[in-house]
């Protein structure tokens, strides 16, 4: 991964990022397929997994170590920026430790995602002497329409799409009006669920949607927003971006 990466920084300087998880990055059946021949690796072993990383990018191994000779011949400012996703105190505290970037998932657990998480980054980051300010980035779901209305509607797609997370066998993305049919038989639970989904989301026209994440950029503090949009049509979803860059075609 580290050649590989390095290889790309070199082609396209300062314009590669090298993005971790500590997640296998699939269901247990698809983890030990992509793990073949060898095993899905322990959680455990991710903190010396990532370290090893840096120190291969950054040449970071000292002196007499069994990796300091494999080393890459170009210079630093060519290296892939580093980033590490992390969703709660563990990630964060380690991303901050080895210097890279924080990329905080809002649009997973928006509820548990709190400024707090890019607090222990920071501090972290400052305990490792490190100079520069800590990057980090927040990832919103954003869904974004000629009205709000429209949004809200365009964006039951995703909020039915979440709700279904880890239901077998999982359907396919169901137009908003399949979801508007099915959110009229849903129990008052249900929709409570629904609805409480929807409000987790950045969703509306582009003046609304605009504002929302300059109130998350401004609460956690980072230049850097992520956008996730998850549509029914690759219509609406085009529509979205295009609206949110101010761009109006």
């Amino acid at each position: 991964m580290a050649e590989t990466f390095a290889l790309l920084g070199g082609l396209f300087p300062g314009r590669v990022d090298l993005g971790i998880g500590r997640a296998p990055g699939g269901g247990t059946m698809s983890s030990h397929a992509l793990a073949m021949p060898g095993r899905v690796p322990d959680v455990d072993q991710f903190p010396a997994q990532a370290a090893m990383l840096c120190a291969f990018l950054r040449g970071g191994f000292p002196i007499g170590h069994g990796y300091d000779v494999l080393t890459f011949d170009l210079p630093v400012k060519s290296m892939p920026s580093l980033w590490m996703l992390g969703s709660g105190g563990g990630s964060s505290q380690l991303a901050g430790q080895l210097g890279m970037g924080l990329a905080l998932p809002q649009f997973i657990t928006p509820n548990a995602c709190t400024p707090r998480i890019f607090d222990d980054h920071r501090r972290a980051w400052q305990r490792a002497e490190l100079a520069s300010p800590p990057p980090r980035l927040l990832a919103v779901a954003a869904i974004c329409a000629n009205t709000d209305e429209e949004a809200r509607y365009i964006a039951g797609t995703a909020v039915y799409r979440k709700l279904s997370a880890g239901k077998a066998p999982r359907e396919v993305l169901l137009s908003p009006a399949e979801v508007q049919r099915r959110y009229r038989q849903m129990s008052p639970v249900e929709r409570a669920k629904y609805d409480e989904t929807l409000a987790g989301m950045v969703v509306g026209s582009a003046q609304t949607c605009r504002r929302r994440i300059s109130e998350f950029a401004r609460d956690f503090q980072c230049d850097e927003i992520g956008i996730v949009t998850v549509t029914h049509r690759f219509e609406d979803r085009l529509r979205s971006y295009q609206l949110l860059a101010g761009d109006q075609p």
